[in-house]
């Protein structure tokens, strides 16, 4: 054992060693000094040509990388641009399925024995297939100004509730998948957003109905 720890303090000197030496052009200090002129002329040639060569590959590298990121960026923003076309045509009418567009109402719930939050204003809105908007909901007997904020997002039948999907720190609170009773409007009660949310959307009722395009009735 002995041993061991010592052929490793011994490789460990080494390496510091080798670290602390001082190097000229890539070569040790000692080894330069050993160097005719023309061999130095010679050491710096290729120093340099070598210095050259990884500058070049850095930049390239760094143009590949910004040349990928600009792709993104593009694909990223025609994707937006075709989810918002598809999100005002359905709300225009234009384009959309049964139960693409939801009515949905947040308002309290039944308040825990000993709860301390307070209550807020019933709030009702529209959301499409592929829309996340924030909805704030304004507490009662406060300034209109302070309100809780919460982000919605409807997609692909999932009713989707969280926090700023554009922070770092983007939380997801809770989901409800599309239920046949959507059609009629079905209340979820006491849903429970999670230890992240609000604590004023702890315990809250909400309310989901699809709203038909035109033309379509109800379905029973």
């Amino acid at each position: 054992m002995r041993k061991i720890i010592s052929v490793l303090f011994i490789i460990m000197l080494c390496l510091a060693s080798t670290a602390c030496t001082k190097r000229v052009f890539g070569v040790s200090e000692d080894h330069w000094n050993t160097l005719t002129p023309a061999q130095q002329t010679e050491v710096i040639r290729a120093y340099n040509v070598r210095e050259k060569i990884n500058a070049e590959r850095r930049l390239a590298a760094q143009r590949q990388a910004a040349e990928e990121a600009e792709a993104q960026r593009i694909l990223a923003e025609a994707e937006a641009e075709r989810m918002q076309k598809h999100v005002d045509d359905i709300y225009s009418g234009e384009a959309g399925l049964y139960g693409d567009l939801l009515r949905v109402t947040i308002k309290e719930g039944k308040k825990s024995p000993g709860s301390l939050h307070h209550k807020f204003h019933a709030q009702s809105f529209l959301i499409a297939d592929g829309e996340i908007k924030p909805v704030k909901l304004h507490k009662e007997n406060q300034d209109s100004r302070r309100a809780v904020t919460l982000w919605v997002g409807y997609l692909e039948g999932n009713l989707d509730f969280g926090s700023d999907p554009n922070s770092p720190r983007s939380t997801h609170f809770k989901r409800l998948a599309y239920e046949p009773e959507w059609s009629r409007g079905k209340t979820y009660s006491r849903v429970s957003l999670g230890k992240k949310a609000p604590i004023e959307t702890r315990n809250i009722s909400v309310l989901v109905q699809v709203v038909p395009p035109p033309g379509q009735k109800y379905r029973r």
